[in-house]
């Protein structure tokens, strides 16, 4: 390729599993019509971690990408609504009713999860907590105290092998 100036210029390709324009658009049209980034991810194909790399390192990406769960929560709410409004008529809705490209369950479940973020409402999806038993406690700090304990003998065990190596001085000077 020529630049104005007479002289060639190389334009590089893209490597593959590299976010490019292309695959952004692809991305953000897919989370736009589901919600779901593992899904969205797995139309690039390219990983869930790349993409949430990508949003942080990207204001811009990432901005598309909040515009994009916007939109995608508000189709997702109007389905829902017309969903609930065909189960009142005379047409029956099943649970696994399909609004392309999601079910009925993975639609309510994404609303349920963007609910915070989008709409304002309750707090931010976290996973539950376990409860951790007294004994699982016990079992993890002795596992850190042996790991420690290992490490100091090893060390001292080093030392001694240094210390052993080096030769005494002798008294004679010779």
């Amino acid at each position: 390729m020529r630049e104005s100036n007479g002289r060639w210029t190389q334009v590089a390709r893209a490597r593959e599993k590299q976010w490019t324009p292309r695959l952004e658009a692809r991305f953000l049209a897919t989370l736009a019509a589901c919600c779901n980034v593992k899904r969205a991810c797995a139309e690039v194909g390219l990983s869930q971690a790349s993409a949430y790399n990508h949003r942080t390192r990207w204001p811009d990406f990432a901005e598309r990408w909040r515009t994009a769960v916007e939109h995608g929560y508000d189709r997702l709410s109007i389905e829902m609504a017309a969903s609930a409004g065909r189960m009142l008529g005379d047409e029956e809705l099943t649970a696994d009713a399909v609004l392309e490209p999601i079910s009925f369950d993975q639609a309510l479940q994404a609303l349920w999860l963007h609910k915070a973020r989008v709409a304002g409402l309750g707090r931010a999806y976290q996973p539950a907590r376990r409860e951790v038993t007294i004994e699982e406690v016990r079992r993890r700090v002795m596992a850190v105290v042996e790991l420690q304990e290992r490490a100091m003998r090893a060390e001292a065990a080093a030392a001694e092998r240094r210390a052993r190596r080096r030769k005494p001085a002798r008294a004679d000077g010779g």
